[in-house]
């Protein structure tokens, strides 16, 4: 058995709408070599609401897998299962022995075994692996109640067992720094953690370091070049967590225009099995108003994704993935959010490799209990497992850690000052930030490396020519000499309509961008913009006869059709006003006076919007089965 073996196939699935299993057992071997339960079959990973009659259903459903093979590990290896995601709430069983439970639905995790043996039925008796799901929609969970995306429910990325040498590399960070002079010379530091590293082993280990070029050699295809680009070997010692230097000269930069990529290979003497990690060399800064890649201005030109691709849910191919990147390459964008959770790692490594820069967050969102100590460890979790996973990743140069959450609430600016700290002390080399969406009344931002901010002029409110007094009041009138971000902004469009006179025709929504794009290219210090969204996606507060069902502020529809502000968005994307006005006096004295008036207004709206949101999500899941 190779050290990762994967678990992915069909497996079988019970629904348990009354959520009486747990209680009954239904993960010992008793019950399920009895045969007696009705099930389904399921293909891991996938979400279950892609099975027709399960496609609103929220609540408690059950995988189970017989195990076809056993993994037999040595004294000298340690046994893993691991899972790359299941939404939300999963608690995991092996032959009737509770192994662990984790809460989140969009991030790895996974639980050190004991000798398989131990777990093992005896007298060749069937062995089971069972996976209960719970996708409940819960007060106290991130994201809580109420939500403007689809539910998708289950096992939805990679199972599988991992096998690993006891004496081992657990984790590798590698940052870049540039020497004087630029860009001439970059020092690599690589941080590793270490597992049962003693005293006498030290004499008998080595740590190599390879590094080598990472080269295309057609459009979808990364491969090493032949030839180590660097060797450098290191000592080893009893720290947990060691650090190493190295210098390349004349490093090629990573930048969406040229996504140049390196591949470094750690071995350690007389163990098997290297670590490999991809990496890039870049440097992400902000320098007043603007924001810096490899110390040239920049700005962020891109569009927020789901992770949701009809019919397949939240699971799709890794090819299929690629095709919206290039897609989007190919409108002229630069830069993608993925909204509004961790999406799978494989969307990090396809930006790397296409050149889209990347803004990531996790789903803390809208109203939930930021004061709630569970919430609160919660979403420390998130960004820490978040920052963990991805942080050998140069696409990735913006963390955030909440959208549109309701700052004028003390506990919840408590909350979002900690967790930007927290994310900062765990990456110092890349920005931290959240999507506010208060112009003026907005204290917490000061925390963030680079404000981001949603906006719907023209759509929601007010018309799109209002937007370029909003912006200058918004930046002169509460955070100056700081890079802004609009983080959403744009129209919703139902494909295929083009009578005039309907608020969701494509023209309408093409008008609507396209002045507020080219708004935002014309400030100076508007860092980037993420059109809201790229793709439209499935929502359960989006009911109207445009909607049905669907988000539609997407570029696109829900089966990748260009609506007319795609296909204009390539002459569209570097416009700017050839004359604009540009507020200041002005502009600070309506942020002046409009910042108690906008806490008060805000408060009172989204109490009552989250009400009838979180009325609507309730009444479209169905707990029940027909």
């Amino acid at each position: 058995m190779k050290n990762k073996s994967l678990l992915n196939g069909t497996w079988n699935l019970i629904v348990d709408p009354q959520k009486k299993g747990e209680k009954e057992s239904w993960f010992s071997p008793t019950f399920l070599n009895n045969q007696k339960y009705s099930v389904e079959k399921i293909a891991v990973p996938s979400n279950y609401n892609t099975i027709p009659k399960l496609f609103e259903y929220t609540g408690v459903v059950w995988y189970i897998l017989e195990l076809s093979e056993f993994p037999a590990i040595s004294s000298k290896e340690d046994l893993f299962l691991c899972f790359d995601g299941a939404n939300y709430i999963a608690k995991i069983w092996i032959n009737g022995q509770f192994i662990g439970e984790h809460e989140g639905g969009f991030l790895p995790f996974k639980f050190r075994l004991p000798n398989p043996l131990k777990l093992k039925q005896p007298n060749g008796d069937k062995n089971w692996l069972v996976v209960k799901i719970d996708t409940s929609i819960v007060k106290d969970g991130i994201p809580g109640e109420s939500t403007d995306w689809f539910n998708w429910g289950g096992l939805h990325r990679d199972v599988y067992w991992e096998i690993k040498n006891k004496i081992r590399i657990d984790h590798v960070k590698i940052k870049s720094s540039f020497n004087s002079p630029w860009p001439h010379s970059a020092q690599i530091s690589i941080s590793i953690k270490k597992n049962n590293f003693s005293k006498n082993l030290l004499d008998e280990h080595v740590l190599t370091c390879r590094i080598y070029e990472l080269r295309k050699d057609n459009l979808t295809q990364i491969k090493r070049a032949s030839q180590i680009y660097i060797q450098q070997e290191f000592s080893l010692d009893t720290r947990s967590i060691q650090q190493f230097n190295m210098d390349i000269l004349n490093p090629k930069l990573w930048s969406p225009t040229e996504p140049n990529l390196y591949e470094i290979e750690l071995q350690i003497k007389n163990l098997t099995s290297p670590v490999i990690e991809r990496f890039g060399i870049r440097m992400i800064e902000t320098q007043e108003h603007l924001l810096l890649l490899n110390k040239r201005p920049i700005k962020m030109k891109g569009a927020s994704l789901h992770e949701e691709l009809e019919p397949y849910g939240r699971h799709y191919s890794t090819q299929l993935r690629r095709s919206e990147l290039q897609a989007m390459k190919a409108l002229g964008f630069n830069a993608l959010r993925s909204a509004h959770y961790s999406h799978d790692e494989r969307l990090c490594q396809l930006c790397d490799e296409e050149g889209l820069l990347l803004l990531e967050e996790i789903p803390l969102y809208w109203n939930i209990e930021y004061t709630n100590r569970k919430i609160i460890k919660l979403a420390a979790q998130m960004i820490r497992d978040l920052i963990s996973r991805d942080f050998n990743h140069p696409s990735v140069i913006v963390w955030s850690v909440g959208n549109e959450v309701p700052v004028e609430d003390l506990g919840c600016r408590q909350t979002i000052k900690l967790l930007l700290q927290y994310a900062r002390k765990l990456d110092p080399s890349r920005l931290v930030t959240y999507a506010s969406c208060r112009m003026v009344s907005d204290v917490t931002r000061k925390y963030s490396s680079i404000n981001a901010i949603n906006f719907y002029f023209g759509w929601y409110y007010m018309t799109p020519y209002n937007l370029n007094f909003f912006l200058d009041a918004m930046y002169y009138g509460t955070h100056p000499k700081t890079p802004w971000i609009m983080t959403e902004f744009g129209a919703g469009a139902k494909y295929g309509e083009h009578n005039l006179k309907e608020q969701f025709s494509e023209e309408n929504q093409a008008r609507t961008i396209a002045h507020q794009i080219q708004v935002m290219n014309s400030k100076p210090y508007m860092a980037g913009w993420f059109i809201w969204i790229y793709r439209d996606f499935r929502s359960s507060q989006r009911l109207n006869r445009f909607q049905q069902g669907f988000n539609r502020k997407g570029i696109v529809s829900e089966k990748n059709e260009k609506k007319l502000i795609a296909r204009i968005m390539p002459q569209l994307i570097n416009k700017k006003i050839e004359r604009i006005r540009h507020y200041r006096g002005l502009a600070q004295f309506y942020a002046y006076i409009m910042r108690w008036v906008e806490r008060v207004a805000v408060k009172i709206i989204f109490f009552l919007e989250f009400r009838k949101e979180r009325k609507m999500v309730k009444s479209y899941y169905h707990t029940e089965l027909d």
